[in-house]
This record gives structure tokens, C-alpha cells and sequence, in this order.
């Protein structure tokens, strides 16, 4: 468990795997793929109870978004992740998956969720 002291700006700022680093990625990650702010939602598996699933799509971009909302393992099941072509981004230092189908990671701390961010175009 991540403490109050710390969570903060001195304390994060020299380790590339802190939260404050993470933010940092992943506004560059909006940034630079205009289809996470303009393209077309489509939730997936709305009924998953751990895994917040969702795809956008710009023109011919695609990016699959997966979010573990728990503090245990999370499995999902997705068709899309069988036209995975690169992880984006993800805060884990590894990704244990089978096959393209099924895909399992934890979430990361009570202060972030897990996120994976998938080009599946």
C-alpha cells in the first residue's frame, strides 16, 4: 500500500514507474492519438464485473482500452485482441496472456487501476 508521503511530486519524480510518471505517458499517449479524444466509443462487455472494456475508432485507427477496477486478477475474453498489433500502453511490468484471446493482468495499487491501451488496427 502506497502511503501519503508517498504520494508526492519529489518522492515520484525520479522513478519512471511512479503514478505522477504513468499520468505524465499517458497524457502524452492522448496527445498523440487523436482517436482516444475524437473517435466513436463502443463499450464492450458491459456486464464484465471487474474489466472496463472499450474501443475507439477514428477512421482506420482503432484502440482497444482495458481497465481492471479490482484489486484481484482480471480475465477477459475480447474477439479484438486477436487483431492486436502493439501495446500502447500499460502501467504493469509484464502482461501474462495466452493466445490473443484471453487477456489477464492485475491491478496495480489502491491508488491506480490497471490500464492497458491496445492498437488493434
Amino acid at each position: 500500500m502506497i502511503t501519503t508521503h508517498e504520494m508526492n511530486v519529489a518522492a515520484q519524480e525520479n522513478d519512471p514507474n511512479s503514478i505522477l510518471n504513468h499520468f505524465r505517458k499517458m497524457t502524452k499517449v492522448r496527445k498523440a492519438n487523436p482517436v482516444l479524444v475524437y473517435g466513436q466509443y463502443e463499450i464492450l462487455q458491459r456486464e464484465h464485473p471487474t474489466v472496463y472494456a472499450f474501443k475507439r475508432t477514428l477512421e482506420q485507427e482503432q484502440l482497444l482500452v482495458l481497465l481492471n477496477f479490482s484489486d484481484k486478477n482480471a480475465t477477459i475474453a475480447l474477439p479484438e485482441l486477436e487483431s492486436a498489433t502493439q501495446v500502447v500502453i500499460n502501467n504493469y511490468q509484464t502482461l501474462d496472456h495466452s493466445g490473443t484471446k484471453w487477456f489477464y493482468f492485475l491491478s496495480s495499487s489502491d491508488f491506480e487501476n490497471g490500464v492497458i491501451i491496445i492498437d488493434i488496427c
